[in-house]
């Protein structure tokens, strides 16, 4: 992928990418949408990196992100069911 295809694919110009690279912080919701883009969660290996995490003996759900909103409408109605109980 191009520098200028990625910047579109996140929604800013590509001298702009230039300085969002150089930056020491970024905005969650841009980092939701590159994590989007590139199939990578940039965020778990921060916090983990920061808080040295270990998620390989926890369960765990990964939810679609799409338009800015997790995306439920592929999951099974027991388990949609079961979240929403747990969220109570």
């Amino acid at each position: 992928m191009s520098y200028a295809e990625f910047a579109r694919s996140i929604h800013c110009a590509r001298t702009s990418l230039y300085h969002l690279f150089e930056s020491k912080s970024i905005d969650v919701e841009r980092l939701l949408l590159i994590c989007e883009v590139l199939d990578y969660d940039f965020i778990s290996e921060v916090y983990c990196h920061n808080k040295s995490c270990d998620f390989s003996d926890s369960p765990f759900i990964q939810l679609p992100i799409k338009d800015h909103q997790i995306d439920l409408s592929q999951l099974p109605p027991h388990l949609l069911t079961w979240i929403k109980e747990q969220l109570k």
